[in-house]
């Protein structure tokens, strides 16, 4: 009775050793609760174990209650999963495994993986179409990119080798503790092992887990951060496809250099010269920047220049430009408003000169001792400056119609030139996109094929694992009812053995003697005799009338015809 016994749990054999079977408190292990006697109700089968054998030690005789136990194991197996004692005593609740969701999760889960690889290779491969489409336009632009691709994906290599490390470790510790569970014997000491084995695990799970959650808000940052970068950026494109001919033409830069020649430099202060030359040699007035970008630059550093670390908000809004980009174009922009400062400066000086100039020349003089008035020297002076004047306004005005048609021929030479390329553009666009939308409908066909499949395996798969699963069920049902059978019939058979040691020990008990009387063999019994004394004799009385039916009134005294 002391000997190892096994109880069925679905389809595994649990052992129930005797140092459990010995412990008086109430025990729920794996889907088994015991109570000191054996194994009163439990496992996925509902079977109760021992407990015709329980009910047998509690109160003997009483098949009812054994029959009771099982048949709440067979309600459980139904579906409630309650598991009662013999005794009538409180049920427990049992929630039942289901692998299969956890399996259904995989597979779900595989297919969005699987899923994202497909759009992650076709946005990989138009990519890679485009830029090859570019020759040799985008060379550089195309190794950068992939360099930064390749230090990615070793990155995420890295990433993904150290979790897969990290979780392997965790799993190895929980086989472990597994197998001292399964083989170890239930000592204290071992207990004590066991606990501290687990409390080293539980440890690794929480510290796993929150490296975890502290890289994920890294990445969340950075999404949001790539996010704010890609909406500039587009915003940036938007405003390029809106924008006209002269916007186009301003976002390249000037056309042509300023050319300044020595007869202009020697009139002009060297203060302008100066001015000149530097938006010659840097760019222009923006510094070899876009208008959008520099106008957006100059907004941000009005709003932020009170803060030590405006460079870095200003690059916010910068993502294709580095730290020392916007530095330098900031020392630009300083040098540049130093110096528009002295041209504006020396310009006012200069004003302020030639105003001078124009008093001292309309200032009144003495009359000259040689004959001549004062009123006719003022009167020829007068006429050599109209006529000096009306000199240099038609030099001036030859110069102006000079550059205008220059600047006219250049104007139209560059818009035929843009127009070229314009047209010769969008012919190319024209034909990546025809390969583009060929090359989509083509992956589109293949993964609308793939998909296909991979949902007639799935339902191939679910089939076959509903027909095992079904299988099993009834391989489980039909061993529950033979269990229950040979189970009820084992109590029959002990309570007939019990009945027939009861009269046994009654006939040892009461002793009756009977003397043999042969001649009452041929005499009636006394329920006979009871029976002959209550019959009685029937009368027979005299007939006097046969009743008829009886006639109406208007038939009475007629006669028949």
């Amino acid at each position: 009775m002391n000997e190892a016994r096994a109880v069925s749990l679905g389809a595994t054999r649990v052992p129930l050793s005797p140092v459990w079977r010995n412990n008086k408190d109430v025990v729920v292990e794996r889907g088994l609760l015991s109570n000191g006697d054996g194994v009163i109700g439990g496992g996925a089968s509902g079977l109760g174990g021992r407990s015709g054998q329980v009910a047998r030690h509690r109160r003997p005789g009483t098949v009812g209650r054994a029959a009771a136990s099982l048949m709440a194991g067979s309600r459980a197996n139904q579906g409630d999963r309650h598991f009662h004692t013999s005794d009538g005593g409180p049920s427990v609740l049992f929630q039942p495994s289901a692998p299969h969701f956890e399996k259904a999760e995989k597979i779900e889960a595989m297919r969005r993986v699987e899923k994202l690889k497909v759009q992650l290779d076709a946005i990989e491969n138009s990519l890679n179409s485009h830029f090859c489409n570019r020759k040799n336009n985008l060379r550089i632009e195309r190794s950068k990119m992939a360099k930064f691709n390749w230090k990615l994906t070793n990155r995420r290599e890295l990433e993904r080798t150290s979790l897969l490390q990290q979780l392997a470790k965790i799993h190895i510790n929980v086989i472990n503790i597994q197998n001292q569970l399964k083989d170890g014997k239930p000592t204290p000491k071992h207990v004590e092992k066991v606990r501290i084995i687990m409390t080293d695990i539980e440890n690794a799970i929480d510290a796993f887990k929150e490296k975890q959650q502290i890289r994920y808000e890294d990445l969340s940052r950075e999404e949001k951060k790539l996010t704010k970068e890609l909406d500039v950026l587009k915003r940036k494109i938007e405003m390029w496809s809106l924008g006209d001919s002269g916007t186009g033409r301003a976002s390249r830069g000037p056309l042509c250099k300023v050319v300044i020649d020595k007869g202009m430099q020697s009139n002009l202060s060297k203060e302008v010269v100066k001015f000149e030359k530097f938006l010659q040699h840097t760019g222009g007035r923006q510094g070899g920047w876009d208008v959008d970008d520099h106008q957006t630059f100059l907004k941000v550093k009005t709003k932020y220049r009170r803060k030590p670390s405006y460079i870095e908000e200003i690059l916010e809004y910068f993502p294709g430009k580095t730290k020392e980009d916007v530095q330098q174009h900031d020392t630009w922009y300083q040098e540049y408003l130093l110096l528009e400062k002295r041209k504006k400066e020396s310009i006012q000086k200069w004003k302020a000169e030639k105003q001078l100039k124009r008093e001292e020349i309309l200032k009144p003089k003495p009359v000259l001792k040689m004959g001549k008035t004062w009123q006719e020297l003022v009167q020829k002076e007068k006429k050599e400056a109209r006529e000096k004047q009306k000199m240099a306004l038609e030099a001036w005005k030859i110069k102006k119609m000079i550059e205008m048609a220059v600047k006219r021929d250049l104007r139209l030479k560059e818009e035929e030139e843009h127009k070229r390329k314009q047209q010769k553009e969008q012919q190319h666009q024209l034909q990546v996109k025809q390969l583009l939308e060929s090359y989509i409908q083509k992956k589109k066909q293949q993964e609308f094929l793939r998909q296909e499949k991979m949902r007639e395996d799935s339902e191939k798969e679910t089939k076959r694992r509903s027909s095992v699963d079904e299988i099993s069920k009834f391989q489980e049902r039909d061993l529950h009812k033979l269990e229950l059978k040979l189970l009820v019939k084992r109590a029959k058979e002990e309570e007939r053995a019990e009945r027939e040691r009861r009269l046994s020990k009654l006939k040892e008990k009461v002793e009756v003697n009977v003397r043999r009387d042969p001649s009452r063999v041929h005499r009636p019994t006394k329920g006979w005799e009871e029976k002959i004394k209550g019959r009685r004799p029937v009368s027979e009385g005299q007939l006097m009338s046969i009743p008829h039916r009886a006639l109406p009134s208007w038939r009475q005294g007629l006669s028949r015809r």
